[in-house]
C-alpha cells in the first residue's frame, strides 16, 4: 500500500557475498536520515523509511548493513518511497550472550515483518548478490507482498545444478576462496573481510588498504558474519529453478559485463528460470557494479519501476 504524508554448502556460499562498499561522501551525509528501529521479538531492525510513491525496499548481502545503499537514498527518494534496513546480524549491533546461527528463512520472515509493520507492501525489491536468497523466499512464499524485483547479480547456487558447464566453473570459483576460510576458521575476520574484498572486486594484494576509511569501516564492522555464514547457517530454502519458477512478479536481473564466468553463468541461468525476467548488462563493471554504476542502475529500477505500478 502506498502511504500519504508520511516521511519517515560453506565455500558455495562464500560466492554470495555482497560488498559494502559505497562513495566515501555517501557516508556520514548530513542529509541522511536518522536510523528507526523495528523491535522483532529479540532483534531492533534498524531501517531507514523516506519518500513518498511506490516503496522500493534495498535488501543488502553479506559483509554489508543498509550503509550499503546510501548513495541510492536521493535519486531513488525524490520519485518513490526508499526503504532500507539492515539484516539480522549484521551491522554493529552487540550480538546476543546464545550462540547466533544464520538463516536466509530467518531474513524472508523478518523483511515481511517489516514490509508489514510499515504497511508497505507490495514492494519493489532490489537486491545485491545474497540479498536475492531471502528475497526470492519472499517473493516465492509471500507475494502478496512483492511487486516487481531489480537483482544485481543474485547469488542462487540451487539454480546450478545440472547446468552444462557449471561443475568446472563452481570449482574453479570456489578454489580461489581458501584464504577467506582459512582466516574465518581461525577467527580473524577482520583478514577475511580484506582477503574477500581483494577477491571478488580483483584486486591486489594489499588492495583493501587503498580504499577509503569509511568504505573499510563498514567491511570490517560485518567481517563478523562471514564466520556465520559458512559455519553456523542453518537455512532450509535452497531455491532451484523449480522453485524460481513460483515467482511472478516481474524481474529485471543485471549483470556485470566485467563478471567473473560462474556469477555470469549463475545471473543468465536465473534470468532464464524465471518466468517474467529480462537480463540487461552494464559495460565496465563486475561484481561492483551497485558502487560505479550509480547513475546506470538508478534510472534501471526507475524504468522497471514504472513499468508495473
Amino acid at each position: 500500500m502506498k502511504r500519504s504524508n508520511k516521511m519517515l554448502t560453506a565455500l558455495s556460499l562464500a560466492a554470495s557475498i555482497t560488498l559494502a562498499y559505497m562513495p566515501a561522501a555517501a557516508v556520514g551525509d548530513s542529509d541522511v536520515p536518522e536510523v528507526q528501529h523495528l523491535k522483532i521479538d529479540s532483534y531492533s531492525m534498524p531501517y531507514i523509511d523516506i519518500g513518498e510513491g511506490e516503496p522500493v525496499l534495498f535488501v543488502h548481502g553479506a559483509v554489508a548493513d543498509l550503509r550499503t545503499w546510501a548513495s541510492y537514498l536521493k535519486p531513488i527518494s525524490q520519485n518513490h518511497r526508499y526503504i532500507s534496513y539492515t539484516r539480522r546480524w549484521y551491522g554493529e549491533q552487540d550480538w546476543p550472550d546464545e550462540k547466533p546461527v544464520y538463516s536466509h528463512d530467518q531474513h524472508a520472515s523478518d523483511m515481511a515483518r517489516l514490509i508489514e509493520a510499515l504497511d508497505a507492501g507490495p514492494v519493489h525489491l532490489v537486491t545485491w548478490s545474497s540479498g536475492a536468497i531471502s528475497s526470492t523466499i519472499l517473493a516465492a512464499e509471500r507475494p502478496e507482498l512483492v511487486k516487481s524485483i531489480v537483482h544485481y547479480e543474485p547469488v542462487l547456487d540451487g539454480v546450478m545444478e545440472g547446468v552444462p558447464g557449471a561443475g568446472e566453473l563452481k570449482e574453479k570459483w570456489n578454489a580461489q576462496w581458501g584464504p577467506v576460510d582459512e582466516a574465518a576458521k581461525a577467527g580473524d575476520s577482520d583478514t577475511a573481510g580484506r582477503k574477500l574484498i581483494e577477491l571478488v572486486f580483483e584486486m591486489p594484494e594489499g588492495g583493501f588498504d587503498s580504499t577509503p576509511k569509511a568504505n573499510q569501516k563498514i567491511v570490517l564492522d560485518n567481517a563478523r558474519t562471514i564466520a556465520l555464514l559458512f559455519f553456523s547457517n542453518d537455512t532450509k530454502t535452497h531455491p532451484d529453478c523449480e522453485y524460481l519458477r513460483k515467482i511472478q512478479a516481474p524481474t529485471k536481473v543485471l549483470l556485470g559485463a566485467e563478471t567473473n564466468e560462474w556469477w555470469t553463468l549463475m545471473s543468465k541461468t536465473i534470468n532464464s528460470c524465471l518466468p517474467n525476467s529480462s537480463l540487461h548488462k552494464i559495460d565496465s563493471v563486475n561484481h561492483n557494479g551497485p558502487l560505479f554504476a550509480i547513475d546506470k542502475i538508478v534510472s534501471l529500477i526507475n524504468q522497471h519501476v514504472s513499468t508495473v505500478q
